[in-house]
């Protein structure tokens, strides 16, 4: 809850539940005399949800996680998603300090996502959001081969140009038809 470092800098990381609390700092001197403060550690919980961007197909899989910057024991979460012909939340597994939900991407398109938060012993509703935006991923729509002579023994690496420029998956499976005079590697190699 509260951190102490050799100059008696306190570092507050985490709100008690129960306001009441307090953590108990002591300072001890060499002959074994000592003092001691009580910290108590307030303020609004804070919770983060950064924007994403994300390239997914068709029920693509994605992890999304809230935590908590300061504050603690969340008692329960609900996840919502507007637009839910868009992507949907499949599950979500709690922690004392975080939530992590996995979410389904349906289609292309851009929406919020919301987090509704409540902390043990605090009747405040918390709330923390980001906006998901999904784009569909480009597909290879052609490819150009250009037209090669080459001599007997002699090898030549094809290089393909591939439309759009921007397709995500850009493997390609090689083959010739006539391996007996024209061999190709799974790079694009051949050999005459």
């Amino acid at each position: 809850y509260v951190t102490v470092d050799e100059n008696g800098k306190i570092t507050a990381v985490r709100r008690y539940a129960d306001l009441s609390k307090f953590a108990t700092i002591t300072a001890t001197a060499s002959n074994g005399v000592s003092g001691s403060c009580q910290v108590y550690v307030t303020g609004d919980p804070k919770f983060e949800l950064a924007d994403l961007k994300i390239t997914a197909g068709e029920s693509s899989q994605l992890t999304l996680s809230c935590i908590t910057v300061k504050g603690n024991n969340i008692e329960s979460v609900k996840w919502t998603v507007l637009k839910s012909d868009i992507a949907e939340v499949t599950s979500s597994t709690d922690t004392a300090i975080s939530s992590i939900a996995d979410i389904t991407a349906l289609k292309e398109g851009t929406i919020n996502i919301n987090v509704e938060i409540r902390l043990e012993n605090d009747d405040n509703i918390y709330w923390a959001n980001c906006t998901l935006e999904i784009i569909k991923q480009a597909e290879i729509e052609s490819i150009i081969l250009d037209n090669v002579t080459i001599d007997t023994g002699d090898t030549y690496q094809l290089i393909p140009t591939i439309s759009p420029n921007d397709a995500v998956d850009k493997t390609l499976t090689w083959t010739s038809d006539a391996p007996e005079y024209v061999s190709v590697d799974e790079n694009g190699k051949i050999t005459a």
